[in-house]
């Protein structure tokens, strides 16, 4: 394999306490390796990975590129560094699977190096471990860090002729002086709701103050590309549908419906269908779209074919075959599709008792979404049914995490709709107190509750305000 055109040194040195020279990234999502082992019914072990890039390569047309790759798998000289992304997306049933495959694919792949990412809440505790792994949590982006992405965002946006040199110095230095407001500065720490951010200023040139408005206006933002006219004789998507009466708003609650679904089917304990559920199908596309577009087919297929020219909020990562542009979007989506629903309230409850990992950022996004339309009565109320009654006397033996797990979710939502309209009703007022009170009584638990849970439930109960729940 031939080595890189520029010398890697300076890069490396940057790196430092970095040891291991350059490498080539290969980033690889699980759950579609996942669909793939359960499509072709392959054992997991390190051939499934590589039949899986070749596979998916060659579908691609990009025989040239498996044959590169190939050469670096097979060249103990040359490693490879394979970032396999989103253990937890992979079906829980095959999340074993994919687990084995790592340990497989490390014992005869010395040479090589595996980075796996999984969210916290969906790993901690459960059985399909990794073994011989160092577990570190991704650090937040530094003050620096958050600026240097600003700066080469502008400066790429200049080296695409967007911006003038001049204009891009300026929107760079406001997007950095803007990202020190101690309201912002912990949402640019993500670099997801960063890169959402510089997006919407680079757009719009105004930030908003939280993240479900971020959302928000991320979805605005993808949306407004499908509506603009790229040429003088272009029309816009709705006038191209020509469906009476159509307006943007009902395409954007078609989205809202399809993330819904999409996440409903999401890989799971109930999934079936091989993991591969939050890809999209074409075909179901259009049925979940039609009640949108008169109910019309040919009117479905006819966005679809626009999705296909232009990406927005929905992506064509291959032969019909569409996908959100991060789960978080997919996340925000289905919980605004949620909070449209006729018993928001008791419906976004029973979600989470049915499934909790599934639902959980789902229903903290839709109690946050529900109070800035509007909706704050049904965002709390939403919280009430979530934790409907105080915890148990503190001398009481108890054998049910999952009520602990559900108030500090509580916890969490009521953070996001915002302690000021929180206070502002009495029935929020309520549930405040009756969570504090769980989360007062959950952090000595410890019979009950790992460590990790309860700092996290005191970190919540921290946020929400002094307690004055008795916590002896």
């Amino acid at each position: 394999m031939a080595a890189p055109t520029a010398d890697p040194a300076a890069a490396l040195a940057g790196l430092s306490p970095w040891n291991h020279g350059w490498m080539l990234p290969a980033r690889v999502e699980l759950r579609y390796v996942a669909a793939y082992a359960a499509r072709t019914k392959k054992p997991g072990d390190a051939n499934l990975l590589r039949a899986f890039l070749h596979d998916q390569l060659c579908e691609a047309r990009k025989e040239e590129v498996w044959t590169w790759l190939g050469e670096a798998l097979d060249d103990p000289r040359q490693p490879v560094l394979l970032l396999l992304d989103g253990l937890d997306e992979a079906p829980r049933e095959q999340r074993q699977v994919m687990v084995d495959l790592v340990h497989d694919w490390r014992r005869h792949n010395a040479h090589h190096r595996l980075v796996v990412t999984c969210r916290p809440y969906a790993y901690i505790g459960q059985p399909w471990r990794l073994r011989g792994f160092r577990e570190v949590t991704l650090a937040p982006f530094s003050s620096a860090q958050i600026d240097r992405f600003v700066a080469n965002w502008y400066t790429r946006l200049a080296g695409l002729s967007r911006l003038t040199a001049a204009k891009a110095k300026e929107g760079s230095k406001q997007l950095q002086e803007a990202l020190r407001r101690e309201d912002l500065h912990s949402l640019a720490e993500r670099p997801l709701l960063l890169t959402v951010m510089a997006q919407l200023h680079s757009f719009t040139g105004s930030l908003p103050d939280d993240r479900t408005q971020l959302y928000a206006e991320a979805v605005n933002l993808l949306l407004l590309r499908w509506e603009s006219r790229i040429g003088a004789g272009e029309r816009t998507l709705v006038q191209q549908l020509d469906v009476p009466g159509l307006k943007l708003s009902d395409l954007e609650a078609g989205l809202f419906a399809v993330a819904f679904h999409a996440h409903e089917a999401t890989p799971g304990a109930d999934d079936t269908n091989g993991g591969d559920t939050a890809d999209v199908d074409e075909a179901e596309l259009c049925k979940w779209l039609r009640p949108y577009l008169g109910n019309s087919y040919d009117k479905a297929e006819q966005f679809v074919l626009y999705i296909r020219e232009r990406a927005g909020l929905l992506i064509r990562r291959k032969s019909e075959a569409y996908t959100f542009p991060h789960r978080t979007f997919q996340e925000f989506l289905a919980a605004c599709h949620l909070t449209g629903l006729l018993d928001y309230p008791r419906e976004a409850a029973q979600l989470v008792r049915d499934d909790f990992d599934r639902w959980r950022e789902v229903f903290v996004l839709a109690a946050g979404h529900a109070a800035r339309t509007q909706r704050l009565g049904q965002a709390i109320a939403a919280v009430n049914a979530l934790c409907p009654h105080d915890p148990p006397p503190a001398n009481r033996a108890a054998t049910d995490a999952a009520e602990w797990q559900r108030a500090e979710l509580a916890g969490e939502a009521l953070l996001e709709i915002g302690m000021v309209g929180v206070q502002r009703e009495p029935a929020g007022q309520a549930v405040h107190s009756r969570v504090q009170a769980w989360l007062a009584q959950g952090i000595r638990r410890h019979e009950l509750l790992a460590a990790r849970e309860r700092v996290t439930a005191g970190v919540t109960l921290a946020k929400l305000g002094e307690c004055s729940i008795p916590c002896r």
